[in-house]
């Protein structure tokens, strides 16, 4: 069996982690959406009892609430752009050294 060389062996931990990285994001994302989707159903469950003044205070939190999920979803596809383009450029890089390697 050939022993694989540092870039090769550079390169599959960087997929590693890389992979890891993004799997754990996409998972958490989805127990965070689960939660929230319980979450308001709970509310608007519960909001048919409470007063006027509560609903508005409720309506209010809601709205705020989807302000903020707004700003999760931008920083997730942003941070999810970044991983991607860096397993791009690692790969790319990986390729590049390789050649060189061979070349000498």
């Amino acid at each position: 069996m050939q022993k694989r060389s540092n870039i090769e062996q550079f390169y599959t931990y960087l997929n590693t982690v890389l992979t890891t990285l993004l799997e754990n994001k996409i998972k958490t994302r989805a127990f965070i959406t689960g939660a929230q989707q319980y979450k308001n159903e709970v509310l608007d469950n519960n909001l048919i009892l409470l007063s006027d003044e509560i609903r508005q205070d409720q309506q209010a939190l809601s709205k705020s609430n989807e302000q903020l999920i707004k700003l999760r979803t931008i920083n997730w596809e942003r941070s999810i752009h970044q991983i991607k383009n860096l397993l791009v450029k690692c790969d790319y890089l990986v390729r590049d050294l390789h050649k060189a390697l061979i070349g000498r």
